[in-house]
């Protein structure tokens, strides 16, 4: 019951957004063992750009406030957490087309990039230091267990 198949799509949303806080801190230059295994295999999560596959709406409103690089998991991730964040903030049209929250603003990720939700889940879940930090703890822990 801990995988996220069975979680609510706010658990998802809000464990994308835990994972992006988490790895915003690890070492860029060089970067950490952390952020080269998030960035394994990229091109088959997120594919060569990720910026190709969002709406053009979208691209405009991230460029008005950032850089992101398009090949990074870490960057896609980053973007997820701050439109989530100022969602509030966003131009109607865009809200309109990430969809309301949870459900509509998941989903508009999810099946754009349907690999990357498991990719950091399991990136997480096999780091037994990663699991049992308090941000991720709640995630893996069996209900009615303590």
């Amino acid at each position: 019951m801990t995988h996220p198949y069975f979680w609510s799509p706010s658990k998802r949303l809000g464990f994308l957004q835990d994972a992006s806080d988490r790895f915003e801190v690890e070492e860029r230059d060089p970067p950490s063992s952390l952020l080269q295994r998030l960035e394994q295999n990229a091109v088959h999560i997120i594919s060569p750009d990720w910026y190709k596959r969002i709406d053009k709406i979208l691209v405009e409103n991230l460029g008005k406030y950032r850089k992101y690089d398009g090949s990074r998991i870490r960057d896609l991730l980053r973007a997820l957490r701050n439109k989530k964040h100022h969602y509030q903030d966003l131009p109607e049209n865009v809200k309109r087309s990430l969809g309301e929250i949870p459900e509509g603003f998941l989903f508009y990720f999810t099946s754009r990039f349907p690999k990357l939700m498991l990719h950091v889940y399991y990136l997480i879940a096999e780091s037994e230091s990663l699991r049992n930090e308090s941000i991720f703890k709640h995630y893996f822990e069996i209900p009615g267990e303590n």
